[in-house]
């Protein structure tokens, strides 16, 4: 038997919104950025000082059992995810280095509440080895809620407002802090300043 999985409450939309249309951000991205960010020297440094500590430390994936009972378990620095995000293996896309997108995707975090990466497979819709990880500006993405179903979203516009690309969830890695008074919207520590 398939599986059907469909809550009645958690994916309704909380305020009015056409169906196919982006969830407006009450924190708008671009000015968060320019003005909140970029403009303010104090949250400036603050920001990067945070995203140079997470940015710093080991990334751990794809856990193997350990060598003797009672040891924890080991990271395996030959899982994909390793490759991708840890250090010296490479890197997440051609000449970005993992510590980069790292510190770009926290202060994107902090700064509008969300953030995102495109995920580059070797099959179309997002099926397949993991290839590269591409960062997307939090500020350009626009997230159309889902209406029902177990997906908080059903697509991502991204780019200029005139020409967007669209976005299937399998192949976009979307990260946003849930607001108190909205799970979907997303809630950045700049808000509250």
């Amino acid at each position: 038997t398939r599986e059907v999985r469909d809550p009645s409450a958690a994916t309704v939309s909380l305020r009015y919104h056409s169906p196919g249309m982006p969830l407006v951000p009450e924190w708008d991205g671009t000015q968060a950025i320019r003005l909140g960010y970029l403009a303010n020297v104090i949250a400036y440094r603050c920001i990067q000082i945070i995203a140079d500590s997470l940015a710093g430390l080991p990334f751990a994936a794809g856990m193997v059992p350990p060598r003797r009972p009672g040891l924890p378990a080991e990271s395996n620095p030959d899982s994909r995810l390793a490759q991708l995000l840890g250090d010296g293996h490479g890197g997440p896309a051609p000449k970005l280095s993992a510590a980069t997108l790292w510190k770009w995707t926290v202060a994107q975090r902090l700064a509008t509440g969300r953030n995102a990466w495109e995920i580059e497979t070797t099959e179309r819709g997002g099926k397949g080895q993991v290839v590269a990880l591409w960062p997307l500006v939090s500020a350009a993405l626009d997230s159309i809620p889902s209406d029902s179903g177990s997906d908080w979203f059903r697509v991502y516009k991204y780019g200029r407002p005139d020409d967007p690309v669209r976005l299937l969830p399998a192949p976009v890695h979307y990260g946003w802090t849930p607001h108190p008074t909205h799970f979907r919207q997303p809630l950045s520590p700049l808000n509250s300043a």
